[in-house]
């Protein structure tokens, strides 16, 4: 049984805050310190995929950049099925990940959780994602194995450009440093709205 089928505990209706944006628009950043501020968990398909990459064998042709870039895009393809399986039994939670605003499988994945949606979503210019991703492709600290990527081609940005708007929408602009106490705020007054008959 689902966190949809039972409800919430203590009769707290479900709910599902969504950060979106491109590759390198400062989802992680955000998203974290977000889910801390709203008291809720966090999925993050990052994480999810850094951790499968350290539990299961790395396939010998993943030692080639081309076999590197199928061993990562299978994780991540594992990670996303994860990551949403994962938010259907909580029943309030953070899910941060790349969405594609018109991918039926991405849409079906929120749509399946039936439950309201707030979406936060990180926006910045696409050359400025693209210049934090490749910073970020550089940065020690990142996970190179599950990323081999040290660039995005300049058109897969336009499969992440704007809102999914599966809900009420907070767009929050990335290029400045975010007030996330102003965002959680926002969220929850979203949610509220979301909660009181009209």
């Amino acid at each position: 049984m689902t966190a949809r089928e039972v409800g919430a505990p203590d009769g707290v209706a479900p709910v599902l805050v969504l950060v979106t944006g491109a590759p390198g628009a400062g989802k992680t950043t955000l998203a974290g310190p977000l889910a801390t501020a709203l008291g809720l968990p966090l999925i993050g398909k990052d994480v999810v995929k850094e951790a499968l990459y350290d539990a299961l064998p790395v396939p010998p042709d993943a030692r080639t950049p081309d076999g590197a870039l199928a061993w990562s895009r299978t994780l991540g393809a594992a990670a996303i099925r994860l990551m949403w399986r994962l938010a259907a039994d909580a029943p309030r939670v953070v899910v941060e990940t790349n969405f594609r605003p018109r991918d039926p499988r991405d849409l079906a994945h929120v749509a399946g959780l039936r439950r309201p949606v707030v979406e936060v979503h990180c926006a910045c210019p696409p050359d400025v994602a693209r210049r934090r991703y490749a910073d970020r492709a550089r940065d020690p600290r990142r996970h190179a194995g599950a990323h081999p990527l040290a660039a995005l081609p300049a058109d897969a940005y336009a499969e992440f450009d704007g809102p999914a708007g599966l809900g009420p929408v907070v767009v929050v602009d990335t290029t400045r440093a975010v007030d996330v106490g102003h965002v959680a705020a926002q969220v929850t007054a979203l949610l509220e709205r979301l909660r009181s008959p009209a």
